[in-house]
């Protein structure tokens, strides 16, 4: 926690938004984590940790920061509809490395998911006007 701190002094304020949600996130976790541990996990496979590591470090924590970085450089109406394009590269992905089948289904359902997002944003919003006291 000491390190945290010792970064929140930055005048980055996408830095402190990070350090801010890093140090939140053990008090949400801690509990379910530490009521579900058993000593029968520790003999997990070493390819188990490296996974456990992978997806803890490198998916979760670098990709967050590089997104939301990149958000911020490049402006979040911007970056952002890059999303869009999610569902066809996760199509793409998994038929390269997981041999995944691609069908017609699979297609139509990821159009009609970049159409809803599409629809839904373009939607008018109605805003709540604040009570006065």
């Amino acid at each position: 926690m000491d390190c945290l701190n010792a970064f929140s002094n930055m005048e980055d304020p996408f830095t402190d938004r990070l350090l801010i949600h890093l140090r939140d996130a053990d008090s949400y976790f801690l509990i379910p984590v530490v009521l579900n541990v058993h000593v029968d996990m520790l003999k997990a496979p070493l390819l188990a940790w490296l996974s456990l590591f992978y997806l803890g470090v490198i998916s979760q924590f670098l990709a967050y920061v590089a997104w939301y970085g990149g958000m911020s450089l490049g402006g979040i109406a911007k970056v952002g509809q890059i999303q869009y394009a999610q569902p066809f590269f996760m199509i793409g992905f998994s038929f390269l490395f997981l041999g995944e089948p691609v069908t017609w289904w699979t297609i139509a359902f990821a159009v009609i998911v970049v159409l809803c997002v599409t629809i839904g944003k373009d939607a008018p919003v109605k805003g709540v006007k604040p009570r006065s006291s």
